[in-house]
């Protein structure tokens, strides 16, 4: 069967869930400070001539990218942390009934 075709944000949630919840808040806080971080530099004084219109548009665009980023990515995050949460109480919970509930050797 083939596999669903999942967006980047849907990965990232889906990766941040399987890690602990403190983590992924960690993670989610370091990836916003970063991505601010980049999103904040200032920009690189322009030269004139076509030869250094590379280096400026990179320099946009990376800043860019970075200011969205810097939302998007600990919103996904968090959101992996939220559901790692409520499958740790979910795995807890059904570990509790296990370990009260009496085997079948102990019954016979």
């Amino acid at each position: 069967m083939a596999k669903k075709k999942q967006s980047l944000f849907e990965d990232i949630t889906q990766i941040a869930s399987k890690l602990p919840w403190q983590t992924s808040l960690i993670l989610a806080i370091a990836a916003y400070v970063g991505f601010h971080y980049v999103a904040m530099m200032p920009p690189a004084p322009v030269q004139p001539g076509a030869a250094n219109i590379a280096p400026t548009l990179t320099g946009v665009l990376l800043r860019t990218t970075s200011s969205i980023l810097q939302y998007v990515v600990p919103i996904a995050v968090t959101l992996g942390a939220i559901v790692s949460v409520f499958k740790r109480r979910k795995q807890t919970a059904l570990h509790n009934t296990v370990a009260a509930t009496p085997s079948r050797a102990e019954v016979t």
